[in-house]
């Protein structure tokens, strides 16, 4: 009897905090084709959504929503959602491109921000060790010098 008013009581803050936008949750719509990535609930639909906490899913007003993940910021979000589907010929496009415009421009990025862009551009499932192998592959020889920059 305790644990179950407790657990409710638990799901009312949860359910409070998704309509607020405090957390941020993620799930499959029911009617969208099974390879679809996951998708970030927006917190006004908490409004016309009933969670089942026990299932992680949730209905309302037509919808249905299942594989409910809640994450306590966007941040965490990103590690799942939105990452961009890519084959590895497109990153290397992609890095090719990024080469090609930072040489037109002057610039001559670290391998951190040849990550970040990466990331950006694809999403978190971007590995370090995969950028590093293109950038040790692709990359002109003057990104790869050790040590501190010259100052242009």
């Amino acid at each position: 009897m305790q644990f179950e008013r407790a657990r409710r009581q638990l799901e009312s803050e949860i359910f409070v905090k998704l309509i607020k936008g405090e957390l941020v949750a993620t799930g499959y719509a029911a009617d969208t084709p099974l390879d679809s990535p996951r998708t970030k609930i927006l917190p006004d639909r908490w409004r016309l959504l009933e969670p089942d906490f026990r299932e992680s899913t949730a209905k309302g007003r037509g919808l249905e929503i299942s594989g409910i993940l809640v994450f306590r910021n966007a941040r965490d979000v990103s590690r799942t959602v939105g990452a961009k589907r890519h084959s590895q010929a497109e990153l290397r496009r992609w890095y090719l491109g990024w080469i090609s415009s930072n040489q037109e421009s002057g610039n001559a990025p670290s391998r951190d921000e040849d990550l970040e862009a990466a990331r950006e551009r694809f999403g978190e499932v971007v590995s370090r060790s995969t950028m590093r192998s293109l950038r040790k592959e692709l990359a002109p020889g003057e990104w790869k010098l050790h040590g501190r920059r010259r100052e242009r």
